[in-house]
């Protein structure tokens, strides 16, 4: 399929979306035409050329947007020019901030070993299995820990596993749920040591070959994970990672990106050396301006292609992603919320072009690129401190008080401490 810039083939555009264009462009397309200087322009033709403009790019205000904080982002460790190079040096210090440190790694084995015992004491045959983000290492500080217990059951013992959870008293009051009238039935809670959310399903198999999955194509495109990190924050601050309120999991957000860097038309999706601003922002721009979800499915595996979903009886669901391990299985259709997620989508590429482009002045110098549509909250630093103290044996400054997130703000009287388990380390990039 020819696929030049990202000005797809008919029955990919979005008939309501403006034209896909490519960064060269990318003013042109997105702004209006350039104020004409000749005197035979119109007033009127000035007035409906901004008019134009108006109407591509709304104010940030309108796309519901908190405003940024004037203080320094957490992951700022030098000064970014407002460009594309300035963005890409961005991405990758946020990626390199973000990226899982050794004690939230022996914590998260912690939740994993206490919920092991447990199967384990009730169960002698059964194993606990590691699945998702924290498998395969693209974990943001306030992730899941997603668990598969296999065993010889003729049906999921979820109301035992339940019982048993109850009577180890290792969750916060009010978080242990079981959800059984799902096609994959789950237990749900809070880790009460650690505030680890953590869901548990039974004899799922494709959870580890998922992982397997994001693994491969990790290694093959090393910029997948930078990209991933930076959107799986965004989408986690506006609540739109959650599958049961109708958000994006994590492993249909790396197959997004994955697809997009294998149709990408201009750079070697498997190389390094690439712009990380430019990718980051035409990311933005194919996924919320315009990719016709409509009409169009999702496939990566065999290097990668787009169906239509009228043809496979798919058109139901707004997002269609065939699995790479069952093509007739679409993986989308839980993410009901895509309408919403499209809307930030757009309103990122929005931000970040006005930003590129020179069309906001920002005369702070502690605002950046990147802060414009992605923050790192305080509570969330907060608990990374508490954590390091906790599982990575770092002394706390003087005067300082961290703890779990439901801590902040409140005054403890005492502090624990703890041993981290660090048995068991995930290799992040192993296949």
């Amino acid at each position: 399929m020819d696929l030049p810039g990202y000005k797809f083939n008919s029955y990919l555009v979005d008939d309501d979306a403006p034209s896909v264009v490519t960064w060269r462009n990318l003013h042109k397309s997105t702004f209006g035409p350039k104020n004409k200087n000749s005197a035979s322009d119109s007033d009127n033709d000035s007035h409906s050329s901004q008019e134009e403009s108006k109407k591509l790019f709304q104010p940030s205000e309108h796309y519901d947007y908190a405003p940024v904080s004037g203080n320094p982002p957490h992951w700022k460790t030098r000064s970014y020019a407002f460009s594309t190079l300035g963005l890409h040096e961005e991405v990758m210090d946020f990626y390199q901030f973000m990226l899982p440190r050794p004690s939230e790694q022996a914590m998260r084995n912690e939740v994993v070993e206490r919920v092991t015992r447990i199967i384990k004491s009730k169960w002698s045959d059964a194993t606990v299995e590691v699945v998702g983000s924290f498998n395969y290492g693209l974990y943001l500080p306030t992730s899941d820990v997603d668990l598969v217990v296999f065993g010889k059951w003729p049906v999921p013992p979820l109301f035992v596993v339940e019982q048993e959870i109850r009577k180890a008293n290792i969750f916060v009051p009010k978080s242990l749920l079981v959800i059984d009238k799902t096609s994959v039935p789950i237990i749900k809670f809070t880790d009460k040591c650690t505030e680890v959310k953590v869901d548990i399903s039974f004899n799922i198999d494709s959870g580890l070959q998922s992982a397997h999955i994001c693994k491969y194509y990790m290694n093959h495109y090393p910029v997948l994970d930078k990209l991933v990190i930076v959107i799986k924050q965004f989408l986690y601050q506006r609540n739109l990672n959650e599958v049961n309120t109708g958000g994006i999991n994590s492993y249909c957000l790396l197959l997004l990106v994955v697809s997009f860097l294998q149709h990408h038309p201009r750079i070697r999706a498997d190389s390094e050396d690439v712009n990380l601003g430019v990718l980051l922002t035409e990311f933005f721009e194919l996924y919320g301006r315009n990719f016709n979800y409509q009409k169009v499915g999702i496939r990566v595996d065999n290097g990668g292609s787009y169906f239509s979903k009228v043809e496979y009886g798919m058109e139901e669901s707004i997002l269609c992603i065939s699995n790479p391990l069952n093509s007739r299985n679409n993986i989308g259709w839980a993410c009901y919320g895509m309408w919403t997620i499209k809307h930030a989508f757009e309103c990122a590429y929005v931000t970040l072009a006005r930003a590129l482009l020179g069309k906001e002045q920002h005369h702070s110098s502690n605002k950046t690129v990147l802060s414009l549509i992605i923050s790192v909250s305080d509570e969330v630093m907060a608990y990374r401190e508490w954590i390091d103290q906790r599982w990575g044996f770092v002394p706390p400054p003087i005067n300082a008080h961290h703890g779990p997130l439901s801590a902040v703000g409140r005054r403890q009287s005492s502090s624990s401490s703890g041993k981290g388990v660090n048995s068991g380390n995930l290799k992040r990039n192993s296949s």
